[in-house]
């Protein structure tokens, strides 16, 4: 049995098309529409930490950069603080351009994250050479050794004079 086309009711196709196309309009307006802002909302902040990481990522490069020039550049003075201090050793290093040298510890303590310890030394010299030529050789001594002012200086002999200063001498903690 065939059905004609006379029979067809237009009408009712139509309004169940319509009812689709408007079922089909509400989902969108009430489902896709809103998922769509907060995407766009998402995304948005994604950008944002995304910059903020980069910002981040850049300035830590940096900083590990300058501390790495900065470890090469002072890589002496940087092992000089692992080098324990040894009193004895330090005077004789002392007496190469001093005479009579005394060394007395006074306390440990910390200052700024490291290890200090604080002596008194006692000494004669001749000539204000030796004097001198003491302290460009401290530099060149393997620990981290700050003078402390004032530097005493007594005339006791003629040709000699006596003098006395407190030094500290600065190690990492770990050392004292």
């Amino acid at each position: 049995m065939r059905r004609s086309l006379e029979e067809v009711n237009i009408i009712q196709i139509l309004l169940a098309v319509l009812s689709y196309l408007v079922l089909i309009g509400l989902v969108i307006w009430f489902f896709v529409i809103p998922t769509i802002k907060i995407y766009k909302m998402e995304y948005a902040n994604y950008r944002e930490n995304l910059r903020s990481y980069y910002d981040i990522l850049n300035k830590h490069e940096s900083l590990k950069s300058r501390l790495q020039n900065y470890r090469t550049s002072n890589e002496k003075i940087l092992k000089a603080f692992q080098n324990p201090f040894k009193k004895e050793d330090f005077r004789k290093f002392a007496e190469k351009y001093l005479d009579n040298v005394q060394i007395e510890f006074k306390r440990s303590f910390a200052e700024d994250g490291f290890g200090v310890k604080l002596f008194e030394m006692r000494y004669l010299f001749k000539d204000i050479k030796s004097f001198y030529d003491f302290f460009d050789a401290l530099n060149e001594y393997p620990s981290v050794i700050k003078l402390d002012f004032p530097i005493i200086l007594e005339s006791s002999h003629p040709p000699l004079v006596k003098g006395s200063w407190f030094f500290k001498v600065y190690e990492s903690n770990s050392s004292i």
